[in-house]
């Protein structure tokens, strides 16, 4: 469980580490360029408390109590990026097209998880999965995810 707070932010303001990795996975992936007017949101994830027995067992348990999501909503596209403690920097992204919001979500919620359950066809991977983009149940996280609900249904009528 983490303590989520999300804030609306500008692409053109963002770390220049951050742009940098978001700005290589497009040009990777032939996604066109950042141009600054994308809706982008960023959240900070906190974990509660110390991971269960059983994903400290195995070795499941995420590594970072603190990470930063930033979810940069394109025209076409939704681009993840995914920081954590360590540095590193972790950037996936998926066609709205084909996009689908999975059942789970309601269920995340209900247990006090805020964030979006995602069913899409990722960057790299042969294979439709899901994605856990986090959010804040907050102003700015409710925002994303609204505009990110239009821009799928959007797509699927083109």
């Amino acid at each position: 469980m983490y303590d989520r707070t999300s804030r609306e932010c500008s692409v053109n303001g963002l770390d220049p580490a951050l742009r940098s990795a978001l700005a290589g996975h497009m040009e990777l992936e032939a996604l066109g360029t950042l141009r600054g007017e994308e809706v982008c949101c960023q959240t900070l994830s906190v974990r509660r408390g110390r991971p269960g027995l059983l994903s400290r067992v195995l070795k499941s348990a995420d590594p970072d109590r603190e990470h930063r999501t930033t979810a940069v909503l394109t025209e076409h596209h939704l681009i993840v990026a995914r920081s954590g403690e360590g540095g590193a920097t972790t950037v996936l992204s998926a066609p709205l097209r084909g996009m689908g919001f999975d059942d789970i979500s309601q269920t995340l919620s209900a247990h006090g998880e805020a964030g979006v359950s995602l069913r899409a066809r990722w960057s790299g991977r042969p294979v439709a999965g899901s994605y856990f983009v986090a959010l804040g149940d907050d102003q700015a996280g409710r925002a994303f995810r609204d505009a990110l609900t239009k821009a799928v249904a959007k797509a699927k009528q083109r």
